[in-house]
């Protein structure tokens, strides 16, 4: 039960450290490119990604 706990509140800390760093990244793109919109899109994939591949590491260390 503890690694479960453990886990539910790294995911957590992952995501919610993304979402800040999503919308500081949409402020500062949107505000600084007309064209911006292409770049935040591949800055989010990028994220995710990196998202993923944090879980996955998370997940394995079981």
């Amino acid at each position: 039960m503890l690694k479960y706990e453990q886990f539910n509140r790294s995911l957590t800390e992952v995501l919610s450290e993304q979402q800040l760093a999503t919308a500081w990244l949409t402020d500062r793109i949107l505000s600084t490119t007309t064209s911006g919109y292409g770049a935040y899109r591949r800055a989010l994939l990028s994220m995710v990604t990196g998202v993923k591949r944090d879980f996955t590491a998370f997940v394995k260390s079981f």
